[in-house]
């Protein structure tokens, strides 16, 4: 746009304003924040609409806890779109109108305050910005940091968080429930579907702060909550509702209320579900019944229900019999499907499935997509059925919970697979998702210890499956045989006793939104230990018990946290008080950590296999007694839909028991409230009442009971009862007579004994945090030794990692002290502190109390650099010395706590002030070797991953001496070689060694020789420096006669060490509050007259400094602006934007004043921040100089993680390959090789850059891994694919084949339409790849896509890469793709640039078995285009002799507007004739009809103004005619010819003729018309057969078979035709 200069006046400010307007309102435009409020009206009672510049925001109060706020951009207010459309497949929000709500709303200066009867909304005026506070308006839930901002592809909202803020949610996140300081997806992430990836996700969080948050999209999204949280989605819209809540079951109950509350599944849906396939060759779907169903009862395992397929190519066979007889055996049956439910009702209704899983094939694009498929298989069940709907899905989305259970993926069954469930099930629950899991053990991999571990937890969570069929054992609990099979069937057996307890939870999260898997955090908001990771292995299963699942290879559970209050151990009954740690809990394999809270009632059902084995009775309370206490007993009919309709049942248990002293223990259980069907009338009740002494009496309703001997004669006896005091800690066992379960009783228990036992309150527990100092020597590079240690617990264990392992003196004693270790470096290094953590678990014995520290250099002469005393306490401790050079560091233990020495972990650390050797960075390097074993070449010695080798040839044909050289890219300065051994010492493994250096890689000098120990320690050689670009080890002796390495590494000499420094100044800063004249840059800007101030006088204001790059941060000095004062601070350093806050310095107890604080640390990091959390009196944070001391960080570090500069792409068939950027994290990693792969590289290819290159239509996962630790990060690709292309018809073409199995596997099968048959090569290898198949394609054309379609089985000869050539002779042929895809039987493509071609040949270089195979070959060209416009017929046909039909006449390719057309059509008069005319366009007018010259129809058509302009392609006018009677079936032509087309300026274009058929049918004989069913005459008879088929019309699916009994033509067979019939009926009559 241009906008002149003129005269300045009111006009030209009216121009320029214009101008900026129209230049700025696009929704497109560059980022863009709300401004400041312009207007702001309420608009209906629940209703505030909000100006601010050009946009508007809509405030909506759905209810007095819940708020809607809702951004116009631009002014405009769009709704809800789909993932990839319009209008989505099913909303995320299925219910607003709650009713009135009562807002009050006043203008408080700077702000708009409105406010419900449960919390305060402001509306900032200048920007606008949003708060929310609780009803006092004075306490902060949660306030916007800035405006409401858009780009045109994103919306964001930025808002403060609270110092002691966290956050959870975002859907089912593989790995993690607790994000603060994490960076989460919302978007459908499957990868490897390991920890980190996202199953099920949903675009909700909530808060400690006590809020929460939806945001109405299905668009992608990532949620960033750092100090500043940032939440963005993919799309120019900004939607979000805000639920306020006292607790965070408020809070799920106001997101449920809003999506649908979470269907109650069936009971007997608890039970474990078993699925595999069943009906593949030889197997059919019936030998489910007796292969598994006979085997879970021959095992006396409980089993609730089967998928006999596993939706994968399996299918089904005698659906309806297998149902029949599993349910005899007590399994229901549910179908997996890949495909969609199109058979539902059949499979439901007919059959009696009951339950539908629907696979990643079918609902993997997720979103809208699975939200709408799992809808569609929760209704097919219900309106199918008397049952409620039971479905499991992945790829939820917000609404999920109301149709679907959802599972996290396909795994492999092994330790950390259970380690990363336990917080993926507790962030689905607090997402709003209470049905979520993962298979038992995985469906890959597994053990016969992971199944037991991994089943004993998920025993105590809503769903739980095993899936066989896809690891090498299959998993069923019986698999490996005793003892786990004993132990399997006791956890399960317990669970069904359970069953009670458990489906009283299911319903209230039916009633709630409340999940049964409970994060600490649910059950103990306020207590500081259950917000972060401290709790993230454990979890409570409903209120009452505490599950601690064991995640690794041990029989003792540490670190188990207690909230506050009394626990009792499930098993052994003893008694633990909370606020601590519960470590050296015992744990063997059949034994899950489980705990009781205090005062529990737990409702238990007979012992069964299935629910509904045994009747409900006798119900069994176990009950814990505690001060007061009570659960309400949920029960229904299990089954059916009626819960819905008040059928259910609820009974209240009380326990009341003395708080001091010894008393009465009541027990009230209420009368049963509610009628279903099935309920008993009577019933009996017993009890199981933890008490530590036996009770006096026990009475029932006032009468005495009787006391039992024994514990035989009391289960023998009708009623009564028995105190077993060797029973758990002493249990009194309770029996009553049936009683009518409407009348309420009470138990009296005389003579309990209260438990006065102080409790304490809870207290912030510190875990060890991760040492990033940048000076510490890897522990990997160590070797320790002692001079005694227990077997079960060695030297090493202190250079694990691991703070739960120990080094210990023996624990007999026999070991007195002092003992030490030692530690070797390895080779000689300049060292100055070692750091030694005591340790954590199991006591104190052996925390060092005294200690010396020697060093030396040899290994026989040591030197003592330093000594002292420790506390014995189990923080770190520091000895640091001055430097000295050392090869050995060795700890002297003194004195220990109680005679021993132990500690958990020790490191040591070098001066980085002195010179070193510097290993050079291995992505810097080439490695190359004349020998080596096909996958272990040289490049694997220098790949970081010491698990992978080079290697020698291993036939021996390759003799000692070998060599390995290294490129080093660059002739540098080098000092030291380092060889590692492979980790088990065995073939290869280098015992005498020369090594070389050259600078032209042609001559060599020898720098250095020797002789090695087997062993797998690595090896140091130092040298002279020498001047190479190329370092030989030359391997002259080694194990078995073969060489090998793991890894090897240069180091370049010692150079000049860096000077320690100030590294802060000048650098960007930025505080979370700040006065406008002392802002954040003043604090480091090198003045001291100048400082930061924060804007108000609270505590807690945090200014950070993004130093620009990763340093090695030694120190901080802070000075305040009040030096005479004492501040109290904390100063974290965090390496990246990601990554979470390391606390360096401690100072919130702080009582120096001065004018300058110095704190001395070591540590890495690109942030430093410094929290002000101390404030003397009325003094506001404010900070002079706060300097960071440090060095250049080197890469030493170890990989923390990995990041994708894009989570998603999507890219076109035909587009250039796109390179993704892979961030290796930290910055200063040693190692940042990555690995690329692709899920499907038929769709998306990528190179060992990143260079993703599309292939065809779909979706695939590129996945980068680090080879240093093996972390990942993946975006999600979606390739369109290549529009107006069309498939050459197979019948045209012909194919031939280098090879084919004649007869059998001929070339032509690929062309038959039929995918059960298939071309294959020669049988028995007799001609080897590759080999091709070439396809004459009957013409040529301009051809871009070749789809292929596998073998059915996916078996011998699937190709798995490809070349395709294409020819217009068949004798030359040019290459135009190549590329690799995966075996299965799913369809691939190739596309490629259009190009002329007569023949295309698909070349298999790599195939399955060595062969190639296709069932189906399909070739595409592109469609045909008209350069103009062309007329179009669409005739009714076939029609009925007599009736009259429809003929459509419309224009396609109209590229600029139409407003008239003159058009004649020319038929067949013989067998037709004109009725009518009609345009199907409202402002399109037929302004003549002519039909004077026989079978000629002219038609002249005009619109009706310029707003009625005719363009693109368009049906325009409907011409009728009737079909004259024949006694034959006839085919007549029909033509449109002569069109002229005219546009606005008279121009006149000649639209193409077009041409069509019609088929008239032969009536009867005597051609009698209303003789439809041709006997001759219209009688009665034909009157039915109309009257049979009333009401439909050409949306029924049978239309064109009955389409001629509308004998009006008017589109439905109606009361006029049966009118036609029954007049004809009284005419002959």
């Amino acid at each position: 746009m241009k906008c002149f200069h003129v005269k300045l006046s009111i006009l030209s400010v009216c121009l320029l304003l214009m101008c900026a307007w129209m230049l700025l309102s696009s929704e497109s435009a560059s980022a863009a924040a709300v401004g400041s409020v312009s207007d702001f009206k309420q608009t209906d009672d629940k209703t505030f609409t909000i100006t601010a510049g050009q946009d508007k925001v809509k405030v909506i109060f759905e209810r007095d806890d819940m708020v809607r706020i809702w951004l116009g951009v631009n002014g405009q207010f769009t709704e809800l779109k789909g993932k990839s459309s319009g209008q989505p497949a099913e909303p995320i929000v299925i219910k607003e109108d709650f009713g009135p709500v009562k807002i009050g709303w006043s203008d408080e200066g700077s702000y708009y305050k409105m406010e419900t009867g449960k919390f305060v909304l402001r509306a900032y005026k200048a920007p606008l910005k949003f708060a929310m506070y609780r009803k006092d308006n004075q306490t902060v839930v949660w306030e916007e940091a800035a405006s409401l901002s858009y780009s045109g592809q994103s919306a964001s909202q930025q808002l403060v968080r609270g110092e002691d803020e966290y956050f959870y949610g975002g859907g089912m996140q593989n790995g993690y429930f607790n994000h603060r300081d994490r960076k989460i997806s919302i978007s459908e992430n499957y990868g490897d579907w390991g920890s980190g990836t996202v199953s099920n996700p949903s675009p909700f969080y909530l808060s400690t702060a006590g809020y929460g948050v939806l945001r109405n999209t299905f668009q992608n999204g990532v949620y960033d909550f750092d100090s500043t949280v940032k939440l963005t989605h993919d799309e120019n819209r900004f939607d979000a509702y805000y639920f306020y809540g006292e607790s965070i079951k408020d809070i799920l109950n106001g997101l449920t209320d809003l999506t649908g509350k979470p269907a109650l599944i069936p009971r007997w849906g608890m039970g474990l579900g078993d699925a595999d396939c069943y009906n593949r060759a030889p197997e059919k779907t019936t030998d489910v019944i007796e292969k598994v169903a006979k085997a879970y009862r021959d095992h006396d395992m409980p089993g609730g229900w089967i998928l006999p397929n596993d939706g994968y190519g399996c299918g089904y066979s005698d659906l309806g019999p297998t149902v029949d007889e599993l349910k005899k055996l007590g399994f229901y049956t549910g179908l997996w499907t890949q495909n969609g439910v199109d058979q539902i009702a059949h499979e439901v209704g007919v059959d009696g499935t009951r339950l539908a899983k629907l696979d990643v094939a079918w609902v993997g694009p997720g979103y809208d997509f699975a939200l709408n498929a799992t809808k569609q298989a929760y209704q097919g069940i219900e309106n199918n059925s008397n049952d409620r709907g039971y479905v499991w899905s992945v790829g939820g989305w917000a609404g999920t919970q109301r149709y679907s259970a959802v599972w996290s993926g396909d795994q492999s069954g092994n330790w950390d697979y259970i380690r990363f469930h336990i917080p993926t099930l507790i962030g689905a629950g607090l997402s709003g998702i209470p049905y979520a899991t993962g298979d038992v053990d995985g469906i890959f991999g597994g053990s016969a210890k992971t199944y037991v571990r991994d089943l004993q937890w998920k025993a105590f969570t809503p769903i739980l499956m095993n899936m066989s069929g896809w690891a090498a054992k299959d998993k069923q609990p019986w698999v490996w045989g005793e003892p786990y099979t004993s132990y399997n069937r006791d956890i399960l057996k317990l669970r069904q006793r359970l069953t009670p307890y458990f489906y009283t939870y299911l319903n209230e999260a039916y009633e709630s939104g409340a999940p049964l898997v409970r994060g600490m955090i649910y059950s103990d908001p306020d207590d500081p230990n259950a917000k972060g990771t401290l709790t993230q292995y454990q979890f409570m299963s409903g209120d009452s018990l505490l599950v601690a699942p064991v995640y690794s290879d041990t029989t003792t559970r540490n670190g188990i946290y207690l909230p506050k209050g009394k626990w009792i151990d499930y098993w052994t009954g003893d008694a633990h008080y909370g606020s601590k740690m519960l470590d050296e809990y015992a744990a063997p394999l059949n034994r899950l950590p489980l705990l009781v809270k205090a005062g529990a009632i737990i409702p238990m059902y007979p012992e069964s296999l299935y629910d509904g084995q045994v009747p409900a009775e006798p119900v069994t309370y176990d009950i814990y007694p505690y001060q007061t206490s009570s659960f309400t007993l949920y029960e229904d009919d299990g089954v059916s839909k009626e819960h819905r309709t008040g059928k259910f049942a609820k009974t209240r248990i009380d326990s009341i028991a003395p708080e001091r002293g010894t008393g009465d223990l009541t027990v009230k259980v209420g009368a049963s409230i509610g009628e279903y069907q099935g309920k008993p009338d009577s019933r009996i009740s017993q009890f199981m009442i933890h008490m530590p002494n036996q009770p006096v009496s026990v009475s029932l309703d006032g009468s005495a009971y009787t006391r039992q001997v024994s514990k035989a004669a009391y289960d023998a006896a009708g009623s009564g009862w028995f105190y077993d005091a060797s029973e758990k800690g002493g249990v009194l066992y309770v029996k009553t007579p049936k009683l009518p379960t409407d009348r309420a009783f009470e138990l009296t228990v005389s003579g309990f004994k209260a438990d006065t036992t102080p409790l304490t309150d809870a207290v912030k527990i510190e875990l060890p945090q991760e040492d990033t100092d940048p000076s510490r020597i890897p522990q990997d590079d160590i070797v320790a030794t002692a001079t005694s240690a227990d077997v079960s617990a060695p030297a090493a264990n202190v250079l694990d990692g691991n703070f739960e392992s120990i080094w210990t003196t023996p624990v007999d004693g026999s070991a007195k002290l002092p003992q030490s270790v030692t530690l070797d470096l390895g080779t000689k290094q300049f060292v100055n502190k070692i750091k030694v953590l005591p340790r954590q678990y199991g006591g104190k014995n052996g925390i060092i109390t005294r200690y010396a520290i020697s060093t030396s250099t040899d290994g026989v002469n040591y030197t003592e650099v330093v000594s002292g005393e420790w506390n014995d306490d189990k923080q770190e401790k520091t000895a640091a010395f001055d430097t000295v050079e050392a090869a050995l560091v060795r700890l002297e233990v003194r004195d220990g706590v109680g005679g021993f020495a132990s500690a958990a972990e020790i490191n040591v650390y070098r001066d980085v002030t002195k010179p070193a050797p510097t290993a050079i960075p291995k992505t810097e390097m080439k490695a190359s070797a004349l020998s080596y074993q096909p996958g272990s070449e040289a490049s694997k010695a220098i790949d970081g991953d010491r698990n992978t080798v080079w290697h020698t040839k291993w036939d021996g044909s390759d003799k000692l001496p070998q060599s390995i050289v290294l490129d080093l890219g660059e002739v540098r300065e080098i000092s030291q070689f380092r060889y590692a051994p492979r980790t088990d010492a065995g073939n290869g493994t280098i015992t005498a060694y020369n090594l070389y250096a050259s600078t032209d890689g042609q001559s060599y000098t020898k720098i250095a020789s020797g002789n090695w120990v087997r062993n797998n320690l690595k090896k140091y050689i130092a040298f002279y420096p020498v001047m190479a670009r190329y370092v030989k080890l030359e391997a002259t002796a080694a194990v078995g006669g073969f060489a090998s390495a793991s890894e090897l590494d240069v180091y370049e000499a010692p150079k000049q060490a860096p000077e320690l420094s100030v590294i802060s100044e000048g650098k960007r800063a930025t505080a979370d509050s700040e006065d406008p004249n002392h802002t954040a840059g003043h604090a480091n800007d090198g003045d001291p007259d100048t400082y930061w101030s924060a804007a108000d006088a609270k505590a807690n204001h945090a200014w950070m400094v993004d130093l620009g790059a990763m340093y090695s941060i030694q120190a901080t000095e802070v000075s305040f602006e009040r030096s005479e004062l004492a501040y109290g601070y904390k100063i974290e350093v965090r390496e990246n934007d990601q990554s979470s806050w390391i606390t360096v310095a401690d100072r919130s107890s702080n009582s120096t004043a001065g004018t300058v604080l110095k704190d001395t640390f070591g540590s890495r990091g690109k942030y430093v921040r410094i929290t002000v959390t101390g404030l003397p009196g009325e003094n506001k944070a404010a900070i002079r100089e706060f300097k960071v001391y440090g060095l250049p960080s080197a890469g030493t570090a170890k990989v923390t993680g990995v990041a994708l500069d894009r989570a998603t792409l999507s890219l076109k068939a035909l587009d250039q390959p796109v390179m993704l950027t892979a961030t290796v994290e930290p910055e200063d990693a040693a190692n940042k090789a990555v690995t690329w792969s692709s899920s499907d590289p038929g769709i998306a290819a990528v190179d060992a850059s990143g260079k993703v290159t599309p292939k065809g239509e779909g979706k695939a996962v590129i996945t980068v891994s680090t080879k240093d630790g093996g972390f990942t990060a993946t975006s999600e690709v979606t390739v369109s694919g290549q529009p107006d292309l069309e498939q050459i018809p197979q019948s045209q073409m012909s194919a031939s084949a280098t090879s084919g199995e004649a007869g059998v596997n001929d070339p032509a099968f690929a062309l038959d339409g039929n995918p059960d048959t298939h071309w294959h090569t020669k049988w028995y290898n007799v001609d080897p790849l590759p080999q091709s198949l070439i396809v004459n394609l009957g013409g040529t054309y301009k051809v871009g896509k070749i789809g292929y379609l596998p073998r059915p089985d996916a078996g011998n000869g699937t190709i798995t890469a490809y070349n395709v050539y294409v020819s217009s002779d068949g004798a030359k042929f040019t290459k135009v793709s190549e590329g690799t895809w995966l075996r299965n039987k799913q369809q691939k493509e190739v596309n490629f640039a259009p190009v002329e071609a007569a023949y295309v040949k698909l070349e298999a270089v790599q195939g399955v078995g060595d062969f190639a195979s296709a069932a189906e070959l399909f070739v595409f060209k592109t469609k045909e285009t008209s350069s103009g416009p062309s007329a179009q017929l669409t005739p009714d046909s076939p029609v009925a002799s007599g009736q009259p039909f429809k003929v459509d006449l419309g224009v396609n390719g109209m590229s600029e507007p139409i407003f008239a057309m003159d058009a004649s059509l020319q038929y067949d008069m013989e067998h037709m004739s004109f009725v009518s005319a009609e345009s199907l366009i409202p402002g399109v007018n037929i302004v003549e009809t002519k039909s004077g010259e026989p079978g000629k129809l002219r038609v002249i058509i005009a619109s009706e103004g310029a707003d009625h302009g005719l363009s693109g392609n368009q049906a325009i006018i409907a011409v009728t005619f009737l079909a004259k009677e024949t006694s034959e079936t006839v085919t007549i032509n029909m033509t449109v010819s002569d069109i002229v087309l005219g546009d606005a300026n008279g121009h006149e274009t000649q639209a193409a003729s077009a041409s069509a058929q019609v088929q008239i049918t032969a009536g009867h004989p005597g051609g009698i018309s209303g003789d439809v069913n041709g006997d001759g005459k219209v009688s009665i008879g034909d009157l039915a057969i109309l009257a049979a088929q009333y009401g439909k019309d050409a949306s029924s699916p049978n239309w064109n078979a009955i389409k001629h009994l509308d004998l009006d033509g008017s589109g439905s067979i109606d009361i006029a035709d049966l009118a036609i019939v029954a007049k004809k009926i009284t005419q002959v009559n």
